[in-house]
């Protein structure tokens, strides 16, 4: 399949994954991939959908050079020295410029962003976030900046967190600003589906909160799932119906 965006460098000198909508309607959704990187799986097709549904579809490439972490021990590997070394050279101080490099992209698109004078839900910030696996840690720790309207996390890795940082999912998720769609798959942690991380969200004065699970899919199903399974490709569209809905909600659009 033919993809419809392109890499393009972002303010900054970030390169990124960035597919247009046929026309622009003022709201944008920063797409945050998994340890596969930019190319990994069908994630820009993903992007590409993003557009079709009248989104400015921005993915930035955090670790950059196209890096993933199949040139750092592979999947097998995550947890090899190679692999932990290399996850954690990526805090959230290192991360935080390239996302908002992405949103400073939108921001000369002409799409509103945050605007530190105003308190959301009243200003007119018109970026979402979506984030895959270690893409859903991103999210979590972008929308505790106030960065973006809302966050998307789909089978979210938000172990990193303590796995490698020091922070407990639960400090994590009561940093979490702004609508939250959850969408765990049947192995991510029951967190996410026994409304533990919700309620540390609302705690923390976040929310609202959705979750939608998926119970048959494995982490990792989204961008990395067989196509050639029924079960899997049923799940993936409404995996990507459910968040085009959430962010359809929280963007407002100009036309």
């Amino acid at each position: 399949r033919k993809l419809a965006g392109e890499v393009v460098k972002l303010p900054g000198g970030v390169m990124g994954y960035v597919s247009h909508p046929n026309k622009p309607t003022g709201r944008a959704v920063v797409v945050l991939y998994d340890v596969f990187g930019l190319s990994g799986g069908r994630i820009r097709t993903l992007c590409d959908a993003l557009a079709a549904e009248g989104f400015l579809a921005i993915m930035p490439d955090i670790y950059g050079d196209g890096d993933g972490i199949d040139n750092h021990g592979g999947i097998a590997g995550l947890g090899s020295d190679e692999g932990v070394a290399w996850l954690k050279s990526f805090p959230w101080e290192v991360v935080q410029e390239r996302v908002s490099a992405a949103v400073a992209f939108a921001s000369n698109m002409g799409v509103p962003t945050a605007n530190s004078q105003l308190n959301p839900p009243f200003n007119d910030n018109r970026v979402g976030l979506l984030g895959f696996c270690w893409g859903g840690w991103v999210a979590a720790k972008a929308q505790a900046t106030g960065m973006a309207r809302c966050g998307v996390h789909v089978h979210p890795s938000w172990k990193i967190s303590p796995w490698l940082f020091g922070e407990s999912v639960e400090a994590l998720a009561g940093k979490i600003k702004g609508p939250t769609l959850l969408m765990p798959a049947g192995d991510d942690p029951d967190g996410f589906r026994d409304g533990s991380y919700a309620q540390a969200i609302k705690a923390g004065g976040g929310g609202p909160v959705k979750m939608v699970d998926f119970p048959r899919m494995r982490h990792g199903f989204v961008p990395r799932g067989p196509a050639e399974s029924q079960a899997v490709m049923e799940d993936v569209t409404k995996a990507m119906r459910e968040a085009v809905a959430f962010l359809d909600e929280h963007l407002f659009r100009d036309d």
